[in-house]
């Protein structure tokens, strides 16, 4: 999670990188689509406790080996726009500040417990607005600290590679097209004089006129 001076980015990643990997980034459309299978895999360990003939520490180990997954994802695509991986903590902090809301109403400390709730309701909104930019924001359309972004090409680079390659062809093409010189066509054309006059059209046609 924390920044890293290489250019990763996602046409470099393999499978591996993606969903278990620290470091570069990763577009909106990527993330999303990436995010479905550990979310799967999460809903389906958890629904199939009690329900499916798998052990329970199985499922539980799926379970972890998908959230671990989600949260590479989830630094991959803080990393797009600009920020740590850690960032993506905030959203949880509320929920140990709310457990101790309830802990200090339990224990008859209703200010202690207003002030846990308060700050419970920041990092709440806090933690929202972070899921906001990871989900929705667009990232940043050049290489930041994290890595090169997953979108760059170089287009200059690849329109010089293109016209390279079209090249041999065009000039093949130029040369069929291209009108014979002006010595062959006269060549030509006494050939065909001759030929005329040979086969007779050319007498017959002299007569006729």
């Amino acid at each position: 999670m924390s920044p890293s001076r290489d250019t990763v980015g996602f046409r470099d990643m393999s499978w591996i990188e993606l969903f278990f990997g620290f470091h570069g980034r990763i577009g909106r459309k990527t993330f999303w689509v990436a995010s479905i299978p550990p979310t799967v895999v999460q809903v389906v360990a958890w629904v199939g406790y009690g329900s499916f003939p798998v052990p329970p520490p199985v499922l539980a180990f799926s379970a972890g080996v998908a959230a671990f997954a989600m949260a590479m994802l989830n630094t991959k695509r803080l990393h797009d726009v600009g920020k740590s991986g850690w960032w993506q903590i905030i959203s949880l902090l509320s929920l140990p500040l709310i457990a101790g809301a309830y802990a200090a109403l339990y224990q008859d400390s209703p200010v202690l417990a207003l002030m846990l709730s308060l700050a419970a309701t920041v990092f709440s909104l806090w933690g929202l607005w972070i899921l906001f930019e990871m989900w929705f924001k667009q990232g940043h359309t050049d290489n930041n600290r994290f890595g090169a972004a997953p979108k760059i090409e170089n287009v200059e680079q690849r329109l010089n590679d293109e016209i390279s390659q079209m090249q041999p062809t065009t000039a093949r093409l130029a040369l069929i097209n291209m009108p014979p010189p002006s010595g062959v066509i006269d060549r030509k054309a006494k050939v065909a004089a001759r030929m005329s006059r040979e086969s007779g059209f050319g007498r017959r046609d002299a007569r006729s006129g």
